[in-house]
């Protein structure tokens, strides 16, 4: 599927839906979209059906994102906040555990408010 170049890595994604709301699955840091045999995309249209789209992307240097020279969460959420720009989607976040801070950092740099389902 796709890929988004921002510059200082290519970082792949998935979408499924039209619309600028949509619902963000942002897998853990040892994962990618593929996981438990591709779970995380198979939900795509389930998303898509409640939100109008749905959005998975692998984070930099992991699944079929580009390697990148550094690595940090501030990065993680500056490459989500770059990927949404690039494609025009306000967002609803569905973050695993471990990338609940990307998000809130997400959010702090976008002065946004964010609500965690748990």
């Amino acid at each position: 599927m796709p890929d988004m170049d921002l510059g200082d890595v290519t970082i792949h994604y998935e979408e499924a839906g039209e619309g600028s709301l949509a619902y963000v699955f942002c897998h853990g840091l040892d994962r990618d979209n593929n996981e438990f045999g591709g779970e995380f995309t198979d939900q795509l249209d389930f998303w898509k059906d409640r939100f109008g789209r749905a959005v998975t992307w692998d984070h930099r240097g992991m699944g079929r994102s580009s390697e990148a020279a550094d690595y940090s969460l501030p990065l993680y959420a500056s490459d989500l906040a770059r990927l949404l720009d690039g494609l025009d989607t306000l967002l609803g976040f569905f973050p695993h555990i471990e990338q609940e801070l990307a998000c809130i950092q997400f959010s702090k740099n976008r002065h946004i408010w964010l609500m965690f389902l748990l």
